[in-house]
């Protein structure tokens, strides 16, 4: 059975979709990205997404990705996707545990990164001029909340997890909007971590860090 993903990938116009980039992670986690049941779809946004009549509209109607498609059934938002395929796939429980607290404690996560992180990030990086200080210093406020989460223990919730997937991949997108991160010591700590990780060497990723090392930080 082929599970088929649709994503946004680097082009010359667009960074790359970061919340598809939470799946693929998670695939080559699972050890599934060189799978031959897999297929990886690469879309145009401004033909398969944006127009009211692209033809991934039918799959997911915000015309966002990432989207999957496995065996007939059709998944959209990128936490859900993280959810079903750690539940599915052999090697999930280890991300994404199956004790009701631990598991709740990943979702706590999970929520927080669609509501909060990712929703601060869409203002600064779509700020103007005029609003940018004010939307760079809401979104001080969550990676504070996280650095703060990241005291002492290498990931999130101690172990790796679902929870480091979502946030990391929404997190490194940040430096796109020149903000200032040199007192989130862990944030940065855990960042330089999870570029250390195989599933991680994603040119998404890779090139966020390198926007990183360009501003100076250590990375």
């Amino acid at each position: 059975m082929t599970l088929k993903l649709y994503h946004l990938l680097p082009r010359h116009d667009n960074p790359g979709s970061h919340n598809a980039l939470k799946v693929v992670i998670l695939l080559r986690e699972l050890g599934l990205a060189g799978d031959t049941d897999l297929q990886i779809i690469d879309v145009d946004p401004a033909v398969d997404l944006h127009p009211a009549d692209g033809r991934l509209r039918p799959l997911n109607p915000n015309g966002l990705t990432p989207i999957i498609e496995d065996g007939g059934f059709i998944l959209w938002e990128s936490s859900a996707v993280l959810q079903y395929l750690a539940s599915t796939r052999a090697g999930g429980e280890a991300l994404y545990p199956t004790d009701p607290r631990q598991r709740a404690l990943v979702q706590q996560w999970l929520g927080w990164d669609a509501s909060t992180l990712t929703a601060k990030l869409m203002n600064a990086f779509f700020a103007d001029d005029t609003q940018r200080p004010d939307a760079l210093l809401a979104l001080h406020q969550p990676l504070s909340i996280l650095n703060q989460q990241l005291a002492g223990q290498e990931y999130v919730l101690g172990d790796y997890s679902l929870a480091d997937i979502a946030l990391g991949c929404i997190t490194c997108a940040t430096f796109m909007t020149g903000i200032d991160l040199t007192e989130q010591v862990n944030v940065l700590d855990w960042l330089s971590r999870l570029s250390k990780r195989d599933a991680w060497q994603d040119p998404i990723f890779q090139n966020d860090m390198a926007t990183a090392r360009s501003q100076g930080y250590a990375l």
